[in-house]
C-alpha cells in the first residue's frame, strides 16, 4: 500500500516477471504474511493491474514530435543558460513556459494509459487512500478527494525510449512521497536485497563520504567549492575528496584517484561542469564493485560559456558510441550495475547559481538526517506558494533578509523555475540516507 511499481514499456517481454505477477500473484493480509481467505479476497482490489494503450497513427506522430521537441528544448536551454545564467531574461521565462506546455501535452497523451492503471483515479471509499483533509457533501457525509500517488513511494520502470520524458512533472505524481525510476523489475529486486545488506554492514562502518567538487571549475568565484565547504563544515571529518583550488585552475583528478575515492566511500557526491562521465571514462568505472556505496548524488551539467567550449572540444574527439555511454540513461545504468543502489543525476544543463542553491539544499537536508528521496521530493515541489508551510516561511525569510543585504543572487529566488525543479531524477530504490 505504500510502494507502487508502474512499469511502462513498449514490449511486455522486456520484463519476464510480468506473466507471473499478472497470473499467479497472490493477495495477502495487511501484515504481508498470510494469504487472505477467498471471502475476503473478493472484497479487495486486485494486487496487480495491467493496461494497454494502442496509439493511432496520429498519436504516434504526436508522440515522436513531442520527444523530438523536448530533445531540442534541452539544447536550447543549454545555450540560454550559458549565455544568460540564472537571470530574469525573457528567453529563460519562455523556456520554462515551453517545458510546462510539454508536460501538459505529454500528460494528455499518456492519460488513457495511466487511467487504465488506476493512477489518475480518486478514492472515496474510506480506505488508507483517504486524506485527513475532507469536504462535507450536501448530505453531510465526508467526501475525500485524494490523488492515487499521495503518500506513496512510486517507482517507474521505464523503457529506454521513454526515459528522457518529464515523468516527474505529471500532475498525478505530485502528491507522492517519492518518485524514482528503475531499469527493470529484476534490478529493483536485487537493489532491495542489497540495500538491506548495506544497512547491516554500514551500521558500524566508518567509511568516509566521497566527493569531487569540480577541480576544473572555469569560473573565478568558485561558487560550487565555497558553498560545498560551508555546507559540510560541521562534519568535514566524515568527508574525503577533491575540491577546486582557488589558486590553480588546472587541477585534474586522475582516473586512479577517481577509482580510489569511489572504492573508499559509502556514499558519493559530485558537483561540476559538463557531464560526469567526461571527467572519468566509463572504462574505469565499469570494472569497479561499488556495492558499498549506498547512494550517489551527481550534480553535473553545470554550464557556462567556458565549460561549454571545453565540453564541445571533448565531444568532437569521441565516437558516437562513447557519447552514448555518457547519456543520462546509460550513466545511471552503469553506476547501478556497478552496485550503487540509488543514483541521483541531472537530466540537462543547470546554471551555476541554481546548481549552488540545489547543492546547499541537498547537503543541508542530507546532513540533517533526511532521506535522499525526501530531499529530492522537497526540491521538486513547487515552492511559489510555500508561505503556508514552515519550510516556505523559512525560505521567504532568507530571501527577504538577502534582499536587504543585497545578496539576492547568492541565496536564490524563492520560486525555483520548473526546469530546475524537474532537472534531478532519482534512479533505484528509496530509503537511502547518510
Amino acid at each position: 500500500k505504500k510502494v507502487a511499481y508502474i512499469s511502462l514499456t513498449y514490449v511486455p517481454e522486456h520484463h519476464c516477471l510480468y506473466g507471473f505477477l499478472t497470473t499467479n500473484g497472490h493477495q495477502s493480509n495487511d501484515d504481508g504474511n498470510d494469504p487472505v481467505d477467498e471471502a475476503e479476497a473478493g472484497q479487495q482490489a486486485p494486487q496487480f493491474q495491467v493496461a494497454r494503450q494502442v496509439f493511432t497513427r496520429r498519436q504516434e506522430d504526436e508522440f515522436r514530435q513531442l520527444q523530438l521537441r523536448h530533445h531540442k528544448w534541452k539544447n536550447v536551454l543549454k545555450r540560454q543558460i550559458c549565455t544568460y545564467g540564472d537571470s530574469e531574461r525573457q528567453e529563460l521565462k519562455q523556456s520554462e513556459a515551453e517545458l510546462s506546455a510539454t508536460v501538459a501535452r505529454f500528460s494528455a497523451l499518456v492519460s488513457p494509459l495511466l487511467s487504465g492503471l488506476g493512477v489518475t483515479t480518486t478514492t472515496t471509499n474510506g480506505t488508507c487512500e483517504e486524506v485527513e483533509d475532507s469536504k462535507q457533501s450536501s448530505g453531510g457525509q465526508n467526501v475525500v478527494e485524494k490523488k492515487w500517488a499521495d503518500d506513496k513511494d512510486v517507482i517507474l520502470v521505464l523503457d529506454t525510449s521513454l526515459f528522457e520524458l518529464p515523468w516527474e512533472g505529471l500532475e498525478c505524481f505530485k502528491g507522492a512521497n517519492s518518485l524514482s525510476r528503475s531499469f527493470s523489475l529484476a534490478m529493483t529486486y536485487h537493489q532491495l536485497i542489497s540495500s538491506e545488506k548495506q544497512a547491516e554492514n554500514n551500521a558500524g562502518a566508518k567509511q568516509p563520504i566521497g566527493y569531487v567538487v569540480d577541480p576544473e571549475d572555469p569560473t573565478e568565484e568558485k561558487q560550487l567549492s565555497h558553498s560545498f565547504k560551508e555546507s559540510i563544515a560541521a562534519e568535514s571529518d566524515k568527508w574525503k575528496g577533491v575540491l577546486a583550488d582557488d589558486n590553480d585552475d588546472t587541477v585534474v583528478v586522475s582516473d586512479g584517484e577517481w577509482q580510489q575515492l569511489l572504492l573508499d566511500a559509502n556514499a558519493f557526491y559530485f558537483a561540476g561542469f559538463g557531464r560526469i562521465m567526461s571527467h572519468i571514462s566509463s572504462l574505469y568505472v565499469a570494472p569497479l564493485d561499488l556495492s558499498q556505496i549506498r547512494f550517489t548524488v551527481i550534480n553535473d551539467k553545470c554550464s557556462v560559456e567556458a565549460s561549454n567550449r571545453v565540453q564541445s572540444k571533448l565531444d568532437n574527439q569521441k565516437t558516437e558510441l562513447q557519447l552514448q555511454f555518457e547519456s543520462v540513461y546509460n550513466t545511471a545504468l552503469l553506476w547501478s550495475l556497478c552496485g550503487v543502489n540509488t543514483v541521483t543525476i541531472n537530466q540537462y544543463a543547470i546554471s551555476v547559481e541554481s546548481s549552488v542553491v540545489y547543492q546547499k539544499k541537498m547537503l543541508k537536508d542530507l546532513v540533517s538526517g533526511q532521506g535522499l528521496a525526501s530531499c529530492i521530493t522537497a526540491w521538486r515541489s513547487d515552492n511559489s506558494d510555500a508561505d503556508s508551510k514552515d519550510q516556505g516561511k523559512e525560505e521567504a525569510k532568507e530571501i527577504k533578509e538577502g534582499e536587504q543585504l543585497g545578496k539576492q543572487k547568492e541565496i536564490g529566488r524563492i520560486r525555483r523555475r520548473l526546469y530546475d525543479r524537474l532537472n534531478p531524477i532519482m534512479c533505484g530504490v528509496i530509503g537511502a540516507k547518510l
